[in-house]
């Protein structure tokens, strides 16, 4: 299946990538990302102009690493948004739901804005 990011979902992606690298530290060595869903809409409003964005990542952890993970995950309340070319991003929210062993589902919802 050949998929093609924007350069905007791809910086979002990168990003998430990296707060996901942060909380997990060291510990997590062996765990990987899966990116299930991928979709963006075009979003306007008198002053501005971007994107909408939904994401669902799945994480591939250890059964010991989860529930720590996902503790981690719910208790960021803000993380510092990933920079995207061309704009930024002027909202960015997710949820975290635990799926079968050794699972984490990341949902993220996303807005960015063209500058």
């Amino acid at each position: 299946m050949n998929c093609r990011l924007t350069p905007c979902q791809a910086a979002l992606l990168r990003g998430l990538r990296t707060l996901l690298e942060t909380l997990a530290g060291t510990e997590f060595e062996d765990w990987s990302i899966v990116i299930e869903q991928v979709r963006s809409d075009d979003w306007a409003s008198l002053t501005f102009r971007g994107q909408r964005h939904e994401l669902t990542l799945r994480l591939m952890l250890p059964t010991a690493a989860i529930s720590d993970l996902a503790d981690r995950l719910r208790a960021q309340a803000e993380m510092a948004p990933p920079a995207v070319p061309g704009g930024f991003v002027a909202d960015m929210t997710f949820g975290v739901r635990t799926g079968l062993a050794e699972e984490i589902f990341l949902d993220v919802e996303a807005l960015t804005l063209q500058e």
